[in-house]
């Protein structure tokens, strides 16, 4: 006889949880429902999510490329402009990185300078405003 064990993923309030289904031999007698156990809960490590958003606004901050540019601006600008970064959305499945996006705010508008995409490992990236690809940054 074949044995049957099936885990379903439930997501609910940003809380992963995987519930193990009901194990048992494939019969064709109907079960026993006093045999049946219900389902049990555990929290699953976030062990794919090491960074939060602070740390990933920190990994970019960091970049020579994103110093560079801050240090232009400020020149340039004569402080009148002030550069900052913002996260523009959080992990998900489909999308697993961080997207921050570095800007350049004046008193009448903000410009976008670049974008970069940070993993939850802490990898990052910038938008290649050529190719429209995600590149490792410059060293």
């Amino acid at each position: 006889m074949n044995q049957l064990q099936t885990s379903f993923v439930v997501i609910a309030s940003a809380a992963i949880l995987v519930v193990p289904a009901v194990t048992g031999e494939l019969i064709n007698a109907p079960a026993d429902a006093s045999q049946i156990q219900p389902p049990t809960s555990q929290r699953v490590s976030q062990s794919r999510r090491t960074i939060n958003e602070k740390k990933a606004i920190n990994a970019v901050w960091q970049l020579r490329q994103v110093q560079q540019k801050v240090q232009t601006i400020k020149r340039l600008s004569k402080g009148k402009a002030h550069v900052g970064l913002r996260v523009d959305s959080s992990p998900t499945t489909a999308e697993p990185y961080y997207v921050i996006q570095l800007f350049e705010e004046h008193s009448d508008r903000i410009t976008t300078l670049d974008w970069f995409h940070v993993s939850t490992q802490g990898a990052v990236t910038v938008l290649d405003a050529v190719t429209g690809k995600y590149i490792s940054p410059p060293k």
